[in-house]
């Protein structure tokens, strides 16, 4: 478990929201669910060759104060770094924290 003094980055937990423009259209934009301070662990990055592009992609873990509500469906924005949500944890089942397993497209 981290200490709270380590959760220093502020980040925007952000949700997929549908909405219909002027013309009827359904669009798709984010909106922040929740703003949270936490902590981030770098866990492995690679190079990977896609459509003719070799794309980075880094994995790593958020820590935060225990936020329910949060899915995978939700990102993590942490100033211009956007993360994707693959799994959501409740450390110990204790609702003290929240763990995000996350991927990083560069």
């Amino acid at each position: 478990m981290i200490r709270a003094g380590l959760m220093k980055h502020y980040v925007a937990i952000e949700e997929p929201t549908e909405s219909q423009n002027s013309i009827g259209e359904t669009t798709f934009a984010w909106s922040v669910y929740r703003y949270r301070y936490g902590a981030f662990r770098t866990k492995s990055g690679r190079e990977v060759y896609r459509a003719q592009q070799v794309d980075a992609e880094v994995d790593g873990v958020w820590e935060l104060h225990y936020t329910g509500g949060i899915t995978p469906k939700m990102r993590v924005v942490w100033g211009s770094r956007i993360f994707a949500i693959r799994q959501v944890e409740n450390v110990d089942e204790g609702g003290f924290m929240t763990r995000l397993y996350v991927r990083e497209q560069i």
